[in-house]
């Protein structure tokens, strides 16, 4: 199902947003969420270690960092594995 666009669950009412939102409980179990945040706290640290080794550490703008990260954190943790591959990664993040 569309998850953005028109009939993601904001906008939808009644049985079909209930059923939606029924569909996505899986994804926030303790037992998912545990698994989200470790993937992130690995992918910041790798991120921040990174980060620390340009420039000689230097001090430098990292809002554009900070935003790659996130995106990648996202992807990561609800795309997953179906990014492993860069050229997708790249499809994936320009659009």
């Amino acid at each position: 199902k569309n998850v953005l666009g028109e009939r993601n669950i904001a906008f939808l009412h009644g049985p079909e947003h209930k059923a939606l939102r029924k569909s996505f409980i899986a994804l926030f179990t303790r037992k998912a969420l545990g698994v989200y945040v470790r993937k992130q706290d690995q992918i910041i640290r790798d991120h921040i270690a990174a980060w620390m080794s340009r420039d000689g550490g230097a001090a430098r703008e990292i809002r554009p960092d900070i935003c790659k990260m996130n995106q990648y954190t996202s992807q990561d943790v609800f795309a997953g594995p179906y990014l492993d591959d860069p050229e997708e990664r790249k499809k994936f993040t320009a659009a």
